[in-house]
């Protein structure tokens, strides 16, 4: 808070400056700068009633109406959606998930109240009612530096719980929940049952493949010697618009598949559990779901007679032929339904989702009598949808009462009760309803089986969820299953690195892996550490090489994360390839060490060796400059407030000036001896560290943050600053040396702040001053060079750099981290490059 008022103070008022002994009435401005793919921050917020973005995108989710209410939801660019929404349980507890192919990551905001979500370019935007804020990777829907950059992240909101479910395992960690008199049956092993989306139609609408990822469910799928129940879920009833072809809306696109390609899809998971499963195999009952929720395709919500036609022709068209004679591996059919009672829209009424149970019994044949829910009887209909309804304490919400939960989950012919699980207290519930039915004079439910979580966000575990059914009505349920993860169980392998010669005759080496399969979007983090020493990422991308710059007489150990749509291998644990870089490797750079800085505080390397960065701000934007000290591989960094980090090898030095909460620093420059130095603050002070002496100023401007850059020439103690308008103005120790001259410009930028850095030649005398859209403008006679970066009216470079010994070569560096040649000098390798994001703030080498 005491940032934003300073620089709605500093920047948006009058001032009273003097430039040249002439006094300057100035109008501050605050800019914005970003990259050009995107300009303005992110998107509008929305959330609560705010919802007219999208309000169709919160029908048919992925997720139980028992874990969230959504309140908000954004359809996220690579596909997917974003929901915001509270825990129905908690009403002031936030919370929000991001949902993709084979991800789902859910953070929750203790005390929040409702939160908001927006989007920006590869991220996710949550904030809440005090202007905290949270960024999200919108691919991998991990919290990361990257997205709180794109979310223009001041003050952190922190949640207070988080969870990521892969696509490669359920998640299995221990859950706390209260002491349970468990059964003395232990559960059933837990199958998986999975959500259809619409990115795998293109490949499971034709002929039966394992390129499709239906067909590796079924493959996949396990089965005890008990048997198992799984259910494979495709989504939302909807009629095709123009035909009134029935059939459902898959998760996250709003196309309605018909009834005939969702049998076509189905017969993929049959042909995969057929390839893999063979007559001995035990029982198992396979649930081809729909659900009652409302869709995003048609127009109106659908009426009771509407959905009395969808149970018919989900009967008929989908469940009824879903099971061809012959098969090797007994399977038995039935519907599923994922029946939901909430107050909200994306639900239907009770009276919607019985028509749809009834009318499905009658067509399926079970529309009287007595039908046991076993795998003797086909073509029954499972319910694993939730139960709100407590006896004494709650009842159900949207217009439901406890005799509409019994009818669709135990009292219609064709019902079987496969409830949901995810807290002891939906056990509880469940309980609720079956006492209700016996204090009616109807008969209890009889539970099928148990639909678990298996732990996300909180959830009880799958054996919790059983043990807590269990416990509550004193049933050991037959079958247990889990929807945990949207693609548990496909066969995913991550990237893995290829062996290394060791020793390495060069310096510059490549190393290369072996891509991911079965995981979408992945990317690949390299993270390498140095004889031994702490883990340092070098590089994120999506191909499969890189170029490492190492040192003679050194090792280097290696490890590979990948991270896609659901999957994520986690950061570095040991080393998957090690070796050394030979100690008479020669060097080949002109430059000892060669580093750009970003303004988070991470060093990334310039074809040079990886350091460790002293200190980092992630989503903080208050890394300033750095300096490179002469005399090894090490230097410091500055921060806005005036700290110096110290980094590498290099003498530990006091802060010269320190400003606590006031982001004013600008600049570092170190002595030959690297002992001494100074800081160039935001008015043009310059203050002396280590062993400097102080100088005297030709040029000071109180109250107006101008100050751009700062040179030291070869005696050590004198130099020039740089103001944003261009203007060079020297400083130096008058006791020790005489004043330099002022340099003849090659140009200047009266009234405009667009100067951003400069280098000095060896004699002091000349140099260049870089502008922000790249161009290079010599002064005190220096020749003129040619930038091989240019972006005419684009503030984007961000530092200039000689290489070591020249006066007309060297590279700018731009704000994603990209260093361009000039004067003949090399191309670099640069690691460290963030495509997209305007962060980067300095460089420095020797």
């Amino acid at each position: 808070g005491a940032l934003l008022c300073f620089a709605g103070a500093a920047f948006g008022g009058l001032y009273l400056v003097w430039l040249g002994g002439w006094p300057i009435l100035v109008l501050g401005l605050l800019s914005v700068l970003s990259g050009w793919a995107y300009t303005g921050g992110p998107l509008p917020i929305i959330g609560g009633a705010s919802m007219s973005a999208d309000t169709a995108m919160c029908r048919n989710l992925p997720v139980s109406s028992a874990l969230v209410s959504p309140t908000a939801c954004l359809p996220l660019p690579a596909g997917g959606v974003a929901v915001a929404g509270v825990v129905p349980t908690a009403p002031n507890t936030g919370v929000v998930d991001v949902l993709t192919d084979s991800k789902r990551a859910v953070y929750s905001f203790t005390g929040s109240g409702d939160i908001s979500i927006s989007l920006a370019p590869t991220a996710v935007c949550i904030a809440n009612g005090a202007g905290q804020r949270l960024g999200v990777d919108s691919a991998s829907a991990a919290i990361t530096t990257q997205a709180a950059a794109r979310c223009e992240v001041v003050s952190p909101l922190v949640p207070t719980r988080s969870s990521v479910t892969d696509a490669a395992a359920a998640v299995t960690q221990p859950v706390t929940s209260r002491a349970l008199t468990t059964s003395a049956n232990s559960s059933p092993s837990a199958s998986y049952s999975y959500y259809v989306l619409s990115s795998y139609v293109s490949a499971c609408a034709g002929a039966p493949s394992p390129s499709c990822m239906i067909w590796s469910m079924g493959a996949d799928a396990s089965v005890p010697a008990t048997g198992s129940m799984i259910i494979v879920d495709f989504g939302a009833p909807c009629f095709v618009p123009g035909t009134g072809a029935w059939g459902v809306q898959t998760f996250f696109q709003h196309v309605c598949y018909t009834d005939g390609t969702v049998l076509t899809m189905f017969a993929q998971w049959i042909a995969g559990y057929e390839s893999t499963h063979g007559a001995g195999t035990p029982p198992v009952i396979v649930g081809v779901g729909t659900s009652n929720s409302n869709n995003g395709v048609n127009d109106s919500l659908l009426t009771p007679n509407q959905m009395a036609l969808a149970g018919d022709a989900w009967a008929r068209l989908v469940v009824d032929p879903g099971a061809p004679p012959g098969l090797a591996a007994p399977l038995t059919v039935w519907g599923a339904i994922d029946a939901e009672e909430s107050s909200s829209i994306d639900w239907m009424a009770p009276a919607q989702t019985r028509a749809f149970v009834d009318q499905f019994g009658t067509s399926a044949g079970h529309g009287s009598g007595a039908f046991p829910c076993t795998a003797q009887s086909p073509a029954m209909l499972a319910d694993f949808g939730d139960a709100v309804y407590l006896q004494g304490h709650w009842n159900p919400p949207g217009g439901w009462s406890v005799a509409d939960i019994y009818h669709v989950a135990w009292g219609a012919s064709v019902a079987c009760a496969l409830p949901e699980i995810y807290f002891d207290v939906n056990a509880q519930e469940w309980q609720s309803v079956s006492s209700w039915a016996q204090g009616s004079g109807l008969a209890g439910i009889t539970f099928a089986g148990v639909m678990s979580e298996d732990g996300i966000d909180g959830t009880e575990s799958a054996a919790q969820s059983w043990q807590s059914l269990a416990h509550w009505t004193g049933q050991n349920a037959p079958y247990l299953t889990t929807i945990a993860c949207i693609s548990c169980g496909f066969p995913v392998s991550p990237g893995r690195l290829n062996p290394l010669p060791t020793p390495e005759p060069s310096e510059i080496f490549t190393v290369d892996w072996q891509t991911a399969t079965g995981i979408a979007l992945a990317t690949y983090t390299l993270s390498v550490r140095v004889d031994s020493g702490p883990w340092i990422p070098w590089t994120t991308m999506t191909s499969n090489t890189t170029e490492f710059d190492g040192e003679a007489g050194h090792s280097y150990d290696f490890y590979l994360q990948t991270v896609g749509r659901g999957y994520a291998t986690g950061g570095p644990v040991s080393a998957q390839a090690t070796t050394s870089v030979s100690v008479s490797a020669p060097h080949v750079q002109p430059f000892a060490h060669l580093y750009s800085l970003n303004a988070f505080g991470e060093i990334h390397p310039l074809s040079s060796p990886p350091v460790v960065s002293p200190v980092t701000w992630p989503g903080w934007k208050i890394a300033r400059a750095i300096a490179v000290a002469p005399t090894g591989a090490g230097g410091y960094v500055l921060d806005g407030w005036g700290g110096l980090h110290q980094f590498g090898t290099a003498l530990p030095l006091a802060d010269p000036a320190y400003w606590g909460g006031w982001d004013i620093a600008r600049g570092i420059v170190l002595n030959a001896a690297g002992d001494g130095g100074y800081v160039l603050d935001g008015w043009g002070g310059v203050h002396p560290i280590g062993h400097a002496p102080a100088v005297t100023l030709t040029a000071y401007w109180p109250g107006w943050d101008i100050a751009r850059g700062i040179v030291l020439r070869p005696d050590g103690v004198s130099g020039f600053v740089l103001d944003g308008w261009g203007g060079l103005h020297p400083f130096g120790a008058t006791s020790l040396v005489a004043m330099p001259a002022t340099p003849v410009h090659t140009a200047y930028w009266a009234n405009w702040d667009i100067a951003r850095g400069l280098v000095v030649n060896a004699a002091g005398d000349g140099g260049y001053v870089l502008d922000g859209w790249g161009g290079l403008h010599s002064f005190g006679g220096t020749a003129a060079v040619v930038p091989t970066g240019y972006w005419a009216g684009w503030d984007i470079a961000r530092s200039v750099a000689f290489v070591p010994g020249s006066e007309t070569a060297g590279y700018v560096i731009d704000g994603w981290g990209a260093a361009h040649p000039f004067g003949g000098a090399g191309s670099l390798n640069t690691p460290g490059y963030l495509a997209g994001l305007d962060v980067f703030r300095g460089s420095g080498g020797n």
